[in-house]
């Protein structure tokens, strides 16, 4: 007995629906960007020239517990990640510990 596959494999890739929420959208004021991409809720913080601080922290958590609280979002478990730029500066003694404590990824990107 052989069984096929339903979807057979493929090497096209199928494009991810990206969904961009805005801060003031989410929180009411504010010009941030965060960016739904399957189940991932990511904010690209690498355009900034200053240190990613406690402040900014708080500004990233409130915008994405209100992206969970959407009516559309609130069955899915999002990871949350925030992607700095190669050079980008981040508080090592207060934020990223707080930020990893609380389950958001922090990662480097080029």
């Amino acid at each position: 007995m052989q069984i096929e596959s339903i979807n057979p494999p493929t090497d096209e890739l199928v494009p991810t629906p990206v969904q961009e929420l805005t801060e003031k959208v989410l929180v009411g004021k504010g010009t941030r960007h965060l960016v739904k991409i399957d189940n991932f809720l990511v904010e690209f913080a690498g355009a900034r020239q200053a240190k990613f601080v406690s402040k900014d922290a708080d500004r990233f958590e409130a915008m994405a517990s209100a992206a969970q609280a959407l009516p559309a979002n609130s069955e899915t478990a999002y990871a949350r990640i925030i992607l700095l730029a190669a050079d980008g500066a981040i508080c090592r003694r207060i934020t990223l510990p707080r930020l990893i404590a609380n389950g958001v990824v922090v990662q480097r990107c080029e």
